[in-house]
């Protein structure tokens, strides 16, 4: 299924992951990626499995330097926007081994 994704580089995205507990002891269900020119993919974690996150989907070119959603997430020249990244950061890391770099904390206070 990842495979059939073709993704552009986006300048930012925005994340949200939901799942049951959602933290280093709960699952994660789903992860919502809105890219900058407002394409939203919605992966299945729980269906997919761990391989959605860290799995390689794509080649790498010279002008990118990430191949999977992990790598994304922890690319330092994306930006990428949480409304409050706490439990999504805290599930990330544990269950996908997911080092989230360039995040942007939004609030509405």
């Amino acid at each position: 299924m990842m495979q059939a994704l073709n993704l552009e580089r986006p300048s930012y995205v925005s994340v949200d992951a939901e799942g049951r507990a959602l933290s280093r002891d709960g699952t994660m269900s789903l992860l919502a990626l809105c890219w900058n020119n407002l394409t939203v993919y919605v992966i299945d974690v729980q269906e997919l499995g761990a391989g959605a996150v860290t799995d390689t989907f794509r080649d790498r070119t010279e002008d990118d330097k990430w191949s999977s959603l992990k790598e994304l997430l922890e690319d330092n020249t994306t930006l990428k926007l949480f409304c409050d990244p706490r439990s999504d950061s805290d599930a990330l890391y544990p269950l996908y081994g997911v080092h989230l770099k360039e995040r942007v904390l939004c609030s509405t206070s």
